[in-house]
């Protein structure tokens, strides 16, 4: 393969900042959708291979009863996200009880051990991470950047879940991840601004929830 060595490429970012193997395209312009990192295009015969690959599922395509919110996969399984807010008004502790659950992972599919961490911890209840498991148990509170992902992908997200009769994101809302900051305080998603604030008050702050989790594809 030859290529011009001024020639513009970009590698698609995931969640957690890692270049996603195989996802570089030769172009003049960025992409608009996702993360992109820009490059020489004799980058590409350079590229490392990793456990993540480019999801080969569309973002926004119905799936396991969620929408597809991210073009990476792990372990051969890609995020969904649910098609509907699980409460607009919950708590991310259960109680006032100052605790510190552990529940700090950031990374794309740790959703699931923070939302176990923060149930052990917390028993019995109804809030955020107790909510996304009403009924279910394959289901978790996300992560910081398995939510940016959500957000990253927001608008292609809706259209999926409209297409699928649920309830479109909020993105003039604020959502919960599960990633724990301190004692008193977890991190949210700004919606309208994609911005992630350790600032929310746990027993103190009602904030929406949606749930994500990780499918075989």
């Amino acid at each position: 393969m030859s290529t011009n060595r001024n020639q513009k490429a970009y590698i698609r970012i995931d969640g957690s900042g890692r270049d996603v193997a195989g996802s570089l395209i030769l172009r003049n312009k960025k992409p608009g959708n996702g993360k992109w990192r820009e490059v020489l295009a004799y980058e590409c015969c350079n590229l490392t291979t990793s456990t993540t690959t480019v999801n080969p599922l569309a973002v926004g395509t119905l799936k396991s009863g969620g929408i597809i919110a991210s073009s990476t996969i792990i372990d051969n399984q890609v995020m969904v996200v649910d098609l509907n807010d699980l409460g607009t008004g919950l708590l991310w502790r259960n109680g006032t009880t100052t605790v510190t659950t552990g529940a700090t992972a950031t990374a794309l599919k740790t959703g699931e051990a923070n939302t176990n961490l923060i149930i052990s911890v917390q028993g019995a209840g109804t809030y955020a991470a107790s909510a996304t498991r009403t009924g279910f148990v394959d289901w978790d509170l996300p992560s910081q950047d398995e939510l940016n992902e959500v957000y990253i992908n927001r608008t292609v997200i809706n259209q999926g879940i409209v297409a699928a009769g649920g309830t479109i994101i909020d993105l003039s809302a604020d959502y919960w991840t599960s990633t724990e900051a301190g004692s008193t305080t977890a991190y949210r998603q700004f919606f309208d601004t994609g911005a992630q604030l350790p600032t929310s008050a746990k027993f103190g702050t009602s904030l929406t929830t949606r749930a994500v989790r990780w499918v075989n594809i």
